[in-house]
């Protein structure tokens, strides 16, 4: 594994993170977290919030707790099941405790400040007594080493960073990310401060592998470590196959990475592609609108029974949806998510 400093926090990273988002069964979760800390990743993300996938990465840390940095977020919650973003900071200190019990460890490596993006979000969480504060306090009491913020929106985070000292940026960097003077300012900015920078999302929740010349995640990888302060590309899995995929990274030659041919082809923002973020939920009515936007991208090349099967297990179909709007417009990637969930009702419901 290749390492790098993460901006100031005197942590050292692997060049390759894990992302556990698609993580769902705890027997997976705990083979593919010992294959990655035996394969060199010691920088695990922690963005799980069903209490058994918890308790699954604590089962998995025993007796390598010492070789792993752990990346917690504070104001994930639980829905039925789904995510939920919360900026109570009773309640985040409480799930923050929780989790912690659940992994059977006493502190976080980093803390971030869950997906802040809106401007009036920013002032929730930077307001006396609230999240940012509630995080400072946390770390003076060793809680946590370092503190960050994750979040899509670059100009936000710059006006974070203009009145806060932060340790750590989590943002998305990908070859398939707009071309965004925003972004390469933050970047920047991050270089010349000395902030670390996670980079998630470098294969845009799988989009790059879907193209009609479909990128490799060995050129996505190698683009997002290219970026200014960029210590880690947290790559989510789903299985110990996908993991071993990307780890062939470090022993890639140098035109098996190369991205330079691809990039001209993506200079334009790439906007209303649904990367599986969950900052949909909650749905008022109950639909787990991730798994079935998934579904659905599936289903563009046939809807077989393994589809109709999975379909049929979600609590509540996508035709129960009554068009609120709210999960489009929590969509940081301008996705017409209730368009998308009606189709998938047409594709999976006939």
């Amino acid at each position: 594994m290749l390492h790098r400093r993460l901006g100031r926090t005197g942590l050292d990273v692997g060049v390759i993170g894990l992302g556990m988002e698609h993580l769902t069964s705890p027997d997976t979760l705990v083979e593919t977290v010992r294959a990655a800390v035996d394969g060199g990743v010691n920088y695990v993300d922690i963005m799980i919030w069903r209490p058994e996938l918890q308790e699954a990465l604590g089962v998995a840390l025993q007796g390598i707790r010492n070789r792993v940095l752990l990346a917690g977020h504070l104001g994930v919650a639980t829905h039925k099941g789904m995510y939920r973003k919360t900026r109570d900071p009773v309640e985040c200190r409480q799930l923050l405790q929780d989790l912690l019990a659940r992994l059977r460890t006493d502190y976080l490596d980093v803390l971030h400040i869950t997906y802040v993006d809106a401007a009036d979000d920013l002032d929730r969480v930077m307001a006396p007594s609230g999240v940012l504060e509630l995080a400072r306090r946390l770390k003076g009491d060793g809680v946590a080493r370092a503190l960050g913020m994750s979040g899509h929106s670059a100009t936000t985070a710059m006006r974070l960073l203009e009145s806060t000292d932060l340790d750590v940026v989590m943002q998305p960097v990908g070859l398939l990310d707009p071309s965004d003077a925003a972004k390469r300012e933050l970047l920047h900015l991050c270089s010349r401060r000395g902030i670390g920078v996670v980079a998630m999302k470098p294969f845009h929740g799988g989009e790059s592998f879907r193209l009609e010349e479909a990128l490799s995640p060995w050129q996505c990888i190698h683009y997002t470590l290219s970026q200014p302060a960029v210590g880690v590309a947290l790559c989510g899995v789903k299985s110990v196959i996908e993991l071993h995929q990307n780890l062939g990274y470090l022993d890639a030659a140098s035109e098996q990475v190369d991205f330079w041919p691809r990039l001209a082809e993506f200079q334009e923002p790439v906007r209303g592609t649904c990367v599986y973020c969950s900052h949909c939920l909650p749905c008022p009515v109950d639909i787990d609108i991730p798994t079935v936007l998934r579904l659905r991208a599936a289903a563009q090349d046939g809807v077989g029974d393994a589809l109709r099967t999975q379909y049929g297990a979600l609590g509540s179909p996508a035709s129960d949806c009554v068009e609120c709007g709210e999960c489009t417009e929590r969509c940081p990637f301008g996705v017409e998510v209730t368009e998308l969930l009606g189709d998938a009702a047409r594709l999976l419901e006939k």
